[in-house]
């Protein structure tokens, strides 16, 4: 294997909204029960998948006008929000870097969003090309972002190893031919890579 696309959400920074939210809700319980009345899972996203965010705000003021202020701060918030590292990843990353590592990332992000991880994150400086999902209006586990990917950084899908919080992302990526590993720690993930040869 000459290449590893990481995902970013959980697996480089932890996806932490309550974060933003703090000033709103007392607890992470409050909070996902009003993401769960509004529908936030599907809502974000179509954020991902390139809706502005004036547009999403707008939805919301229709929908569930009560509640268009916790959206309002979630957007005004996303800084916050990708602020928290996933623990021993960073070091990972760098340790592929240094071995000479093809990295590559595939995100489901909006674009504000990815900038705020890669303000939060020293090792995304060192992944040499993302595919940000907002950008192209495709979102895992679709596999047409997997061959974007591909096509648009000349990888061949048997040099790759795809690695992702979600267990239907990582099939999306076996699909078109890469290995991919599940990603449910640093330590799992080292061992995994170690395994492979790869680091």
């Amino acid at each position: 294997m000459k290449n590893v696309i990481f995902d970013y959400g959980n697996v480089v920074i932890q996806w932490r909204p309550f974060l933003a939210l703090s000033h709103l809700f007392e607890t992470e319980d409050e909070m996902k029960d009003v993401f769960e009345k509004t529908g936030f899972s599907t809502w974000n996203k179509e954020q991902d998948r390139g809706r502005s965010w004036e547009e999403g705000i707008a939805l919301m003021e229709v929908q569930h006008p009560e509640y268009v202020h916790v959206y309002e701060a979630y957007a005004a918030g996303l800084v916050p929000a990708h602020s928290t590292l996933v623990a021993g990843t960073t070091e990972i990353i760098e340790r592929l870097h240094v071995k000479g590592v093809g990295l590559y990332g595939i995100t489901n992000a909006a674009r504000e969003s990815f900038e705020a991880v890669k303000a939060a994150s020293t090792a995304v400086r060192l992944i040499k090309a993302t595919i940000v999902s907002g950008e192209h209006q495709l979102v895992k586990p679709d596999l047409a972002i997997f061959k974007l990917c591909l096509e648009e950084f000349g990888l061949d899908a048997k040099d790759c190893i795809f690695v992702d919080d979600l267990a239907a992302n990582c099939d999306g990526a076996k699909f078109v031919g890469m290995d991919a590993i599940h990603f449910v720690g640093a330590d799992d993930l080292e061992q995994k890579l170690v395994s492979r040869g790869i680091l």
